[in-house]
């Protein structure tokens, strides 16, 4: 990449920008798509019943894993 076109890819960056008003989006900890859905229970984010299904046959290390990714610690019972 040349000079001249590294200055012009930096010339619409401004990292003083304020932060965005709008809600941050919730993502599925399995899949990685937008997940409208939480599980009670366990606390993970999922996108639809398939996936539903596997977080609930997932056993508690694994998903105390999960949410430590996402800095959710939650003690599950």
């Amino acid at each position: 990449m040349s000079s001249t076109a590294l200055e012009i890819s930096c010339k619409n960056v401004n990292i003083e920008s304020p932060p965005s008003m709008l809600p941050s989006m919730k993502i599925c900890d399995i899949t990685g798509f937008e997940a409208p859905y939480s599980d009670p229970r366990t606390n993970l984010r999922y996108a639809n019943t398939e996936v539903f299904k596997h977080i609930r046959l997932i056993p508690n290390e694994i998903v105390q894993r999960y949410l430590a990714l996402r800095n959710a610690q939650v003690v599950l019972k």
